[in-house]
């Protein structure tokens, strides 16, 4: 009986360091546990505790069907997240709606048989919100070792994600062992560095001074950086993309053709633009010129006077100016 003891514990401690199946080290973003009903060895861990992936659950060359398993993830979640799983099981099908995972089980339930000796055939894995839609950002994907089929998928660094088949439906196959992981999406930046780009490529001088304000505060507070998710992602992207729509050509220039004063007796006013000077006697105060500024031939020898007045581009005169 002692020697029984010791040939069932050493093959337990295979069945979990089988090699063909362990994960790729790597630091994931949610941790996942499960446990399982194996042919002939009832339900594992005998205690009633988890197994961690990258451990696996179930066996491998040793012939042995799942008939049920739990899944669950850990506590420590970055946002509202279940996992959800339907089961095809020998002779039942799936017992639960192909189309509608808010049906199947989740978080630690039971999914399978347990003491009727029949194979689970086949497994579909999503990751859901509470109401069972899809958790933007994070994916949860698994790898099994289907009877005659071997490790599925074949290639040791390949994975089903998010809702695709792992195992068969009508090949009679048990599935004999299971890993699952989560982990996150990198997000898609094409759209947004495509943005980006043709943000720089703008003069400043073309628009006015508010809405080109506008556009560099969105690409500013919304710089994405590589650990943001798709939809913080596309959050950004909408922004600074409202911003872009709403840039405002500059007109043509502010002509002053006439004399007279221009401009408030105090406090200060904003021209966006140019502004072109074409008569003697123009008196401009407190005006703040986001363009350029023209003293026009027209002035000839008259004088114009600028008071409290900032051009920010450059200013020119073909006639005498005062101030």
């Amino acid at each position: 009986m002692k020697k029984k003891l010791v040939y069932w514990c050493v093959c337990w401690a295979l069945i979990f360091l089988a090699v063909p199946l362990s994960a790729t080290a790597t630091e994931l973003p949610v941790g996942v546990a499960y446990r399982g009903h194996i042919q002939d060895r009832g339900d594992y861990p005998l205690d009633g505790s988890w197994v961690d992936s990258p451990d696996l659950i179930g066996t491998v060359g040793q012939s042995k069907r799942i008939e049920g398993f739990e899944i669950k993830l850990n506590e420590d979640l970055p946002m509202e997240m279940s996992i959800r799983y339907n089961v095809h099981v020998q002779n039942r099908g799936w017992l639960y709606d192909e189309n509608d995972p808010t049906d199947w089980p989740r978080d630690g339930a039971y999914a399978g048989t347990r003491g009727e000796s029949l194979r689970i055939e086949a497994v579909k894995i999503v990751l859901t919100d509470s109401a069972g839609k899809p958790v933007p950002g994070y994916s949860v994907q698994y790898r099994g070792h289907v009877q005659n089929l071997g490790d599925q998928p074949q290639t040791a660094d390949s994975w089903l994600a998010d809702g695709a088949q792992l195992g068969t439906v009508g090949s009679s196959l048990r599935l004999e062992a299971l890993l699952v992981r989560v982990v996150k999406n990198n997000a898609d930046l094409t759209a947004y560095n495509a943005l980006v780009a043709k943000v720089a490529r703008l003069t400043k001088g073309d628009f006015t001074a508010e809405s080109w304000e506008v556009l560099q505060t969105a690409v500013n507070e919304h710089a994405v950086t590589a650990d943001w998710t798709q939809a913080e992602v596309d959050a950004a992207l909408a922004m600074i993309q409202a911003a872009y729509d709403g840039l405002t050509k500059k007109t043509g220039p502010t002509v002053y053709d006439k004399a007279g004063t221009y401009g408030p007796a105090s406090g200060s006013q904003t021209i966006d633009g140019d502004v072109r000077i074409a008569a003697d006697g123009v008196i401009l105060q407190n005006l703040t010129i986001t363009g350029d500024m023209l003293i026009s031939e027209a002035v000839g020898n008259g004088t114009v006077t600028l008071n409290n007045v900032t051009v920010d581009g450059r200013h020119s005169c073909s006639g005498r100016r005062s101030q």
